[in-house]
């Protein structure tokens, strides 16, 4: 009974079609030789059965330049085919710039449940033959960010 379970499974694994979503970045500036690149991997991801999704992403001050994104998406959309041949799951949105995380602070820091932040002291491993025994005690501790730093250190971990 086992047995004819797996091999079931097996077949039906490998009649299954996997639809990849393949995503081309564009950016607000892309020059039309280069839309013209992505529009032709765009046509071979499509034929091939994939999903295709455009994402043009800003950096600096690009974001002022979102009207020429959205031309470029319309363009890449006309040449594909237009919008009654292709099945546009999502309209153009327009976000903000992707959001960063200083890890390297993150990796230091702690939030609890009533807003403060705890951090570990620096240097506790490090020149340890110096250090007397109730330093080395209190470098263990964990030390609390004044709440005058902790809009600043929110700033940098927006994920905590």
């Amino acid at each position: 009974h086992l047995y004819k379970l797996k091999k079931k499974a097996k077949k039906a694994k490998a009649n299954q079609v996997v639809i990849e979503i393949k995503e081309l970045k564009i950016r607000p500036n892309t020059d039309t030789h280069d839309l013209m690149t992505k529009i032709r991997q765009a046509k071979k991801f499509l034929d091939d059965g994939n999903k295709v999704k455009f994402t043009v992403f800003f950096r600096g001050r690009e974001i002022m330049f979102a009207e020429k994104a959205l031309e470029n998406l319309n363009i890449i959309v006309k040449e594909l085919g237009g919008e009654e041949q292709l099945a546009i799951e999502l309209d153009s949105v327009v976000k903000n710039k992707k959001m960063k995380t200083n890890r390297a602070a993150a990796k230091r820091v702690k939030s609890n449940g009533s807003g403060k932040m705890k951090r570990w002291h620096p240097f506790k491993s490090h020149i340890l033959t110096k250090k007397t025994r109730k330093r080395k005690r209190d470098l263990r501790k964990g030390a609390y960010i004044e709440t005058c730093d902790i809009p600043q250190m929110k700033k940098l971990l927006p994920y905590l």
